[in-house]
């Protein structure tokens, strides 16, 4: 079963993890986190989306980021 449909909404909190397939590595290089910054700062001048805070460990990252929209 899939899970719920996100509700989005202007001005919305979302609350983003994500893991490496069996706890694997995701981050191997500083290059992989420095293209992970990149990657960032992209969605943030594409869509708006401002990121509040972030974590990257070498398994997983999170970030809370806003929904300027």
């Amino acid at each position: 079963m899939g899970r719920p449909v996100r509700i989005e909404y202007p001005g919305a909190l979302y609350h983003v993890v994500s893991r490496g397939n069996e706890k694997k590595e995701i981050f191997l290089s500083d290059e992989d986190r420095t293209k992970f910054l990149n990657i960032l700062r992209d969605y943030h001048e594409r869509y708006g989306i401002l990121v509040h805070a972030y974590v990257k460990r070498g398994r997983l990252y999170l970030k809370d980021a806003f929904n300027n929209g």
